[in-house]
């Protein structure tokens, strides 16, 4: 299909694919620039010189806690801890007794070099024998760009133009428009075409 187009439209056609390719750049960029999250791993329990524990990291895709979630509010990570009180000395030889005090404790939430989170435990008036962490593993919102838009160059005749295509699934859609000169006119002719492929 050939269309006999005044110059001026010429110019706006190739200034807007011009456009639509910087665009399609920058968007294409900013996704590409997205951070991906870390894959977090199985991690054993470590007992540390203070007493504080480093819990066992059993990460998974979804968690359930015991406690009511708020409305609109989604679960990063739940952290079980088991925590023993400590025996009270007495005097006489009497037998030690539960300490009645609320038993204090501290989790604190690392992450490594290497990306890795962890999730330390202690306690001032509490024994800390175990737990451990669940971390909700974090999905990439990561998604491969559809749309592509670039410029054509004709090597046989040397016309250029510029094109759009999209990605359907399996399918690769697309539209070309190149233009050439009319021999001994100053009219210039638009060719467009349309594309479809498969991906593989």
């Amino acid at each position: 299909m050939n269309l006999l187009v005044p110059k001026g439209y010429l110019l706006t056609a190739v200034c807007g694919a011009a456009l639509g390719l910087t665009t399609g750049w920058m968007i294409f960029d900013g996704k590409r620039n997205q951070s991906i999250p870390t894959v977090q791993i199985y991690q054993p329990q470590t007992i540390q010189s203070d007493g504080s524990i480093v819990l066992e990291k059993k990460p998974t895709d979804s968690a359930t806690p015991r406690a009511t979630v708020p409305a609109h509010s989604d679960v990063q990570r739940v952290v079980q801890i088991q925590v023993k009180p400590r025996m009270l000395p007495t005097i006489d030889g009497a037998a030690p007794v539960t300490d009645p005090s609320p038993i204090d404790l501290e989790v604190s939430i690392i992450k490594n070099k290497d990306g890795q989170t962890r999730a330390i435990v202690s306690s001032t008036n509490g024994d800390v024998i175990g737990g451990i962490d669940i971390p909700v593993q974090e999905k990439s919102s990561k998604v491969a760009p559809k749309w592509a838009v670039g410029v054509t160059y004709n090597l046989c005749n040397k016309s250029y133009g510029a094109f759009v295509s999209r990605d359907l699934g399996p399918f690769v859609a697309g539209i070309i428009i190149e233009k050439s000169k009319i021999a001994q006119s100053e009219v210039t002719s638009l060719s467009a075409s349309v594309t479809l492929g498969v991906r593989f």
